[in-house]
């Protein structure tokens, strides 16, 4: 699939256009809409190969191309400005735009492709199942804007707002890395290829490439869960010696990464490189408090009395999380459960969050296990 063949939303009076891939419509009118937001340097055609698996699991699956990747709107000079300055008021104007956008083009959605709106059945087992409706789901760099768009979503205009009620269902973070979530690096032990003496720069790319789609063995998943004689998983977060951080050498891993399996000349060619030199370092570089704001406004309801009577209290938020992925996260995941902990100990009422793990899966399962990846996502 090309970048020429993307399809084309303009979602605003402004004329933002879009470019997405679509799976289209499933037989019925009781299935779910998947829309999934990309990371960092792979467009949304990595999620292509979805798109002929989605209809087997009950889903449309629609990936969108985030601002300034190919087929969508470039950011302006002003944009691109505003991005340079680094303050912080200005970046969390700039994340509450891009939510304003994903809001936007989810209303395009709902108007111009037709899809169900959510709703429940009861099983033959008098169970509630809900069917239907839209799942926003943010991969790696992309759940921030994922989350400024749930984070800012009662204020955009009432007319969004309104169009979205009936829709919207669940919120996916899918491999949150623990920097896009506003949390510290460890202070010493972090590895990353651009900080690799032993990389030349000639080979950068391939090195990045494997680093981000490698399979890593963590120890921590091997300890045990209750109490033994062994020391406990829950008694070793927080420590890298209990994390593989460096890929190993192709001819020693005992499954190749995504980029050196069979298909990944394919999956490399759905980088664009262009934004990760204009405009991801809005997201990349954001301060840390601006991050953990947006996390904890899309969590946390801004008045402990809860909010009943919010059009979109009932959103949830799943964190979806593979056992072989990157060491980052890892740690990011760590770093939410504890969050989440303290947040219930100061009795703040807060969104329904829940954590699926996907054991073997690296930070590009949806590419080389598609089948199970949309499993994870539909149940």
């Amino acid at each position: 699939m090309l970048f020429e063949s993307m399809q084309k939303a303009v979602i605003n009076s402004e004329g933002i256009r879009l470019a997405y891939i679509d799976s289209g419509p499933v037989p019925g009118d009781n299935y779910t809409t998947l829309v999934c937001i990309h990371g960092y340097q792979y467009s949304a055609l990595s999620f292509a190969r979805l798109l002929p698996k989605a209809a087997e699991h009950n889903l449309r699956v629609i990936a969108l191309n985030r601002r300034d990747y190919a087929g969508s709107s470039p950011f302006s000079s002003n944009e691109l400005a505003a991005i340079d300055r680094g303050e912080p008021e200005s970046q969390d104007e700039f994340f509450k735009k891009r939510g304003l956008e994903i809001a936007e083009f989810l209303v395009w959605v709902t108007e111009e492709l037709g899809i169900p709106k959510a709703r429940s059945t009861v099983s033959p087992g008098g169970k509630s199942q809900p069917k239907g409706g839209l799942c926003l789901l943010g991969w790696s760099l992309g759940t921030n804007t994922a989350l400024a768009f749930l984070a800012h979503l009662s204020s955009y205009p009432s007319t969004v707002r309104e169009k979205l009620q009936g829709y919207l269902r669940t919120l996916v973070l899918y491999d949150p890395p623990l920097s896009t979530l506003g949390y510290p690096l460890p202070t010493e032990g972090v590895y990353s290829p651009f900080t690799d003496p032993e990389i030349p720069k000639s080979e950068m790319p391939a090195a990045f490439a494997r680093f981000i789609t490698g399979y890593y063995s963590h120890p921590y998943y091997a300890l045990g869960t209750t109490g033994s004689d062994d020391i406990t998983a829950a008694e070793k977060k927080f420590n890298l010696s209990v994390l593989q951080t460096k890929p190993l050498p192709p001819a020693s891993a005992e499954r190749p990464a995504s980029s050196d399996a069979p298909g990944g000349a394919e999956l490399l060619a759905t980088i664009d490189d262009a934004p990760c030199a204009r405009s991801e370092k809005a997201f990349m570089s954001a301060a840390p408090h601006v991050l953990r704001a947006l996390l904890s406004k899309s969590v946390v309801f801004e008045s402990n009395e809860g909010e009943e009577n919010s059009q979109f209290s009932n959103v949830d938020v799943r964190i979806l999380h593979g056992t072989d992925t990157l060491w980052g996260i890892v740690w990011g995941i760590w770093e939410l459960e504890r969050e989440l902990e303290r947040w219930d100990s100061e009795w703040r009422k807060r969104r329904d969050v829940s954590f699926t793990k996907m054991d073997g899966a690296n930070h590009f399962i949806h590419w080389d296990e598609p089948d199970r990846f949309l499993s994870f996502v539909s149940h």
